[in-house]
């Protein structure tokens, strides 16, 4: 029954927050609506995980959810905390974050051979080389290899963009099972798709004050 309950809040949650995710796209950035619809996708995404979470460990153990909840949990945590530390740089706590990530990120490769694979393995790869090149990025710009004053904002853009891309095709790929193996691979394209508009529509963004030493 308490399973029945959780996935229940799970689903409510997570059909809101794709709802609510598309706000913040097509508002004026750092404007009121803009801020009020992150706020709310983001209370909406807690739940979403904690659910997701409390799935995995207390009633069924799916190696890949907890690879997927925790990819989810880290670019929506370190997204919405790159508008707290701006030009300061990530610093502790996203450093601990990180290495939650990479640690989770090596078992699951560790144990491959034997995890129950209930996803296509094009779109697992994708998602493990996905993770890598983030973990990369920010442990760059945790030790300050990289220097980039306004990375902050192309952080918060592609962060959270990554956050719903990752919340569409996780739905899509547990709902669509029928569609199997086309509507996880194909969700998965989408979202890259979303991720490169993103970059596009907002290239100036990424090219201003940049310095990389």
């Amino acid at each position: 029954m308490l399973h029945q309950y959780n996935i229940l809040i799970h689903i409510i949650a997570g059909t809101l927050a794709l709802g609510i995710g598309i706000a913040p796209f097509v508002t004026a950035k750092g404007g009121r609506n803009h801020q009020r619809f992150g706020r709310l996708y983001l209370m909406l995404m807690s739940i979403v995980i904690l659910t997701a979470l409390a799935g995995v460990f207390f009633f069924r153990n799916r190696p890949f959810l907890t690879l997927i909840t925790i990819h989810s949990s880290y670019v929506t945590f370190t997204g919405f905390r790159a508008l707290k530390y701006k030009t300061i740089g990530p610093g502790r706590i996203e450093l601990m974050a990180a290495l939650v990530l990479l640690g989770v990120a090596s078992l699951f490769v560790w144990n491959l051979q034997s995890i129950n694979i209930v996803w296509h393995m094009s779109v697992i790869y994708y998602l493990l080389g996905f993770l890598m090149v983030i973990l990369i990025y920010d442990f760059l710009r945790i030790f300050k290899v990289l220097q980039w004053p306004q990375a902050w904002l192309p952080e918060h853009f592609l962060k959270m963009t990554s956050s719903f891309s990752a919340l569409f095709s996780a739905a899509a790929g547990t709902v669509l099972t029928g569609w199997e193996p086309w509507s996880q691979i194909g969700s998965s394209s989408l979202g890259t798709l979303l991720l490169i508009w993103v970059i596009w529509r907002y290239r100036k963004a990424f090219t201003a004050g940049r310095k990389a030493v």
